[in-house]
């Protein structure tokens, strides 16, 4: 893909806390095969925000439970956007998905068979491996993190994983911005 697709989407309005409301708007770019995805909540002239800014994913209730941020104890849901033009519920929590699998799809620490296992203890040839869908800790324990069908160590390098037509088709048919963010 040479292609460098840009889009600056405004997803809605959240209530803030002081009865006031704060547009949430996201950059997605993909380069070179590379998607990067930031957001910002109430952003201003003066170059800060109302609300959080950069993976601001980790501010909101995904459709999957086990995809919210273990840090967030109350994540904001869907419902409490007032969802700009082209922008619902549905979409949303796609491009919720798609932030989680594939953004920086070119800084993943696990080969294309860790990726794939199931979550659970798998028995190879008499010796046991670990695998989970979230791999953070698997370095901790050095027998169990090679891959024990190409033998890649889990963390010895970033594999690239390709994006799928359907993220890029996605991105590309993301709405504009109905409104210019507060930094333009």
């Amino acid at each position: 893909m040479k292609d460098t697709i840009k889009k600056i989407c405004r997803i809605g309005r959240l209530a803030q806390g002081d009865g006031t409301s704060a547009s949430v708007y996201i950059n997605a770019e993909i380069k070179e095969g590379v998607l990067t995805i930031s957001g910002v909540i109430g952003p201003l002239r003066s170059g800060n925000c109302r609300g959080s800014c950069g993976q601001i994913d980790t501010n909101f209730k995904h459709r999957n439970e086990e995809d919210n941020d273990p840090r967030t104890t109350e994540p904001i849901p869907p419902e409490a956007f007032k969802f700009a033009k082209g922008w619902d519920k549905t979409k949303w929590l796609d491009l919720l998905d798609i932030w989680k699998r594939w953004h920086l799809n070119d800084l993943k620490a696990e080969c294309e068979h860790q990726r794939i296992l199931i979550p659970g203890i798998e028995k190879k040839k008499g010796k046991e491996f670990f695998y989970a869908s979230n791999l953070d800790n698997i370095w901790k324990i050095p027998e169990m993190n090679k891959c024990p069908l190409c033998g890649y160590q889990y963390g010895s390098a970033w594999k690239k994983v390709k994006l799928p037509e359907r993220v890029i088709k996605f991105i590309k048919e993301l709405p504009d911005a109905d409104k210019p963010p507060a930094w333009c």
